[in-house]
């Protein structure tokens, strides 16, 4: 779709040189998570803990139904299973780590079950044993990193849901982003609120971390940290054109009659017409809309509508011609669609 030699939007762009490409910001989101995992050894280390013990689990009935015997035998709540982590998969890391968060002293106690029980047995290739998921679960490393990550990636998993609204306003993008670096910032100066839990569950089960286990993880913790941020503002970095779509929020932002004038006049210039015949016609529209109520016309979705529906209350058909008159249905098109799935 995004070649760059023979991709649909290259092809379409030779055509008609202004048009605006948006790749899926959730895909880009996935990506700079994925980047930042395989480039930390020890965070690659924890992937495939996480991805083995999904099978472990998923493999076997029995073992699943062991599990939740478990958890309903501790009164650990409702039995909850462990979820598989995907990098393809916007939010199946957070689900992935906090899954296991939730059950880890179970787990732990599974485990140590089926190795003191014999049930540990398994044929050569046919997936992870018990003995060699108890070593990597039960230590500093893995019970740290996996309580750290539940801190690190709610903020990009709340981006991730900001992203995924039908009629999402553009003008919080950038500060929703800056919003999610800086409390990934904030976590390089203080612990997020599950490494008590971690701490807790290191003292119950007698594990012993040295000074240079903690050096050692809090290093890979900052460069994690920081090769997120760095891969999120690289893969997530805005064109001042879509920011400047933001004006078409006129049912939320409208604050004076010069609102979105300087955004409109620039992108009148991106779509090469005349900055001031097109920054009349907004001001026209926008003496045309202020009375309606503000749900009709808080985004380019609703605006649209408003602008072409023949059975809108508070518009009669002398209002509808005056839009057929002042406003160019081709600049409306090619200025809004690219932010709409408009049908």
């Amino acid at each position: 779709m995004i070649g760059k030699k023979s991709g649909v939007t290259t092809r379409l762009k030779a055509l008609k040189l202004e048009l605006l490409t948006v790749h899926c910001s959730n895909h880009r989101l996935a990506l700079a998570a994925k980047d930042s995992f395989e480039s930390i050894p020890v965070f690659g280390e924890i992937d495939d803990t996480l991805s083995h013990l999904f099978k472990y689990y998923k493999n076997s009935a029995n073992r699943t139904t062991s599990l939740e015997k478990l958890q309903k035998l501790l009164d650990d709540g409702p039995a909850k299973k462990i979820k598989q982590v995907a990098h393809t998969r916007w939010l199946s890391h957070i689900n992935a780590v906090t899954s296991l968060r939730d059950t880890y002293s179970t787990v732990i106690m599974d485990l140590e079950n089926a190795v003191e029980s014999g049930q540990d047995k398994v044929r050569l290739g046919s997936g992870p044993s018990a003995s060699g998921l108890i070593k990597k679960v039960k230590c500093y490393k893995t019970i740290h990193i996996v309580h750290f990550l539940c801190d690190a990636l709610k903020p990009v998993t709340q981006l991730a849901l900001t992203f995924e609204k039908n009629d999402i306003d553009l003008s919080i993008l950038h500060p929703r982003l800056q919003s999610t670096i800086a409390s990934l910032k904030k976590l390089k100066v203080e612990d997020g609120v599950n490494m008590k839990k971690a701490e807790i569950l290191l003292s119950n089960n007698n594990i012993i971390r040295t000074e240079k286990d903690k050096k050692c993880i809090t290093s890979a913790k900052h460069q994690f940290l920081d090769n997120l941020i760095s891969n999120i503002e690289c893969r997530l970095e805005n064109s001042d054109i879509i920011d400047n779509m933001a004006v078409f929020q006129l049912g939320e932002h409208n604050s004076g009659c010069l609102y979105g004038n300087d955004e409109v006049a620039s992108l009148a210039d991106h779509f090469n017409m005349n900055s001031d015949e097109v920054v009349m016609e907004w001001d026209r529209l926008e003496e045309t809309v202020a009375d309606l109520d503000s749900e009709m016309t808080k985004g380019p979705r609703q605006l649209l509508k408003v602008v072409y529906s023949t059975k809108a209350t508070t518009l009669n058909r002398t209002v509808l011609s005056q839009f057929d008159k002042t406003f160019d249905p081709l600049w409306l098109h090619s200025s809004l669609s690219s932010q709409l799935n408009y049908k």
